[in-house]
């Protein structure tokens, strides 16, 4: 894909290509307790974060997959496929971020992974894609931060490119499942009702089963007061480099009703991306010098 500058893409969006990047992430030289600069609390965090992925994100194709008679247009459903295809590999390489948890002893299989509170055979698939939608939100508005502040996301080396890698992909389909409930159920204020709803619901069940997850892991590798480490987090999350801080705009405006997720102009930062990583197109682990693990 070319493009005349990064201004451009994010003028005219169709120009951006969902691309299904079969990657890979060497983490057995990871140390799952402190992989990220600012120290246990942050790692924790981007920890507890990262159980949530392999089940929501299968969810999410699910949302979309039942959905997709509704889409007519013939290149939203060509992005539909490419959502899905992303996402199926994001499940499987967090699947694989899980899985060095619990090798390295931490107890992971008793937390509550669920991003929602209800049972989901018991909610309707435009329910069930509205909620979609508020997550995919979500991950995209992380998604930015991840990839436009310095500080946010540093650490192990193939750590931090997992969750670049992720960003990027959250960035170039974050608005496929939101066109797929407009295509399904319209605009108006029924529908706009309907994903301000949702989008309450998710963020409070989210955020509630995410710090209790975080204060889970944090209590099986802290060696000093629990609440010194929450102060730490605070710190991260608030001050600097102040992640909710910087996410607060972008969670307000999505309760604005002209809301749609490409009105944010960031595609640039997967340009940005995609020019430091140019082997992401192919299936290929970089592994650590050998040596003692960190």
């Amino acid at each position: 894909m070319e493009v005349n500058s990064m201004e451009s893409l994010d003028a005219d969006a169709s120009l951006l290509r969902i691309e299904a990047r079969n990657v890979a992430f060497d983490l057995s030289y990871c140390d799952p307790t402190h992989w990220h600069d600012a120290g246990l609390a942050v790692s924790q965090f981007f920890n507890a974060m990262s159980l949530f992925f392999p089940k929501g994100e299968k969810f999410f194709i699910h949302s979309v997959r039942e959905h997709r008679s509704s889409v007519a247009d013939a290149s939203l459903r060509r992005d539909l496929q490419g959502f899905m295809q992303q996402e199926a590999v994001h499940s499987r390489e967090h699947r694989l971020h899980i899985d060095m948890l619990n090798e390295s002893g931490f107890a992971t299989d008793h937390m509550d992974i669920r991003m929602f509170a209800q049972s989901l055979n018991k909610v309707s698939p435009k329910r069930r894609l509205a909620m979609t939608i508020a997550m995919e939100h979500f991950t995209a508005s992380l998604a930015h931060e991840i990839l436009f502040k310095d500080g946010v996301m540093r650490g192990d080396e193939q750590m931090s490119a997992l969750w670049q890698w992720h960003a990027a992909e959250e960035i170039e389909h974050k608005a496929v499942a939101f066109d797929v409930f407009r295509a399904a159920y319209g605009d108006g204020l029924a529908s706009y009702l309907s994903r301000c709803r949702a989008a309450l619901e998710v963020t409070f069940n989210f955020m509630k089963r995410l710090f209790a997850n975080f204060n889970d892991l944090l209590s099986q590798r802290s060696t000093r007061s629990t609440a010194s480490h929450w102060f730490d987090l605070f710190v991260f999350l608030w001050i600097s480099p102040g992640l909710f801080r910087r996410l607060a705009p972008s969670f307000l405006a999505y309760f604005n009703l002209s809301f749609h997720p490409s009105k944010r102009k960031d595609f640039w930062l997967v340009e940005q991306w995609k020019a430091r990583n140019m082997n992401t197109g192919r299936r290929e682990r970089h592994n650590h010098p050998q040596g003692d693990r960190h």
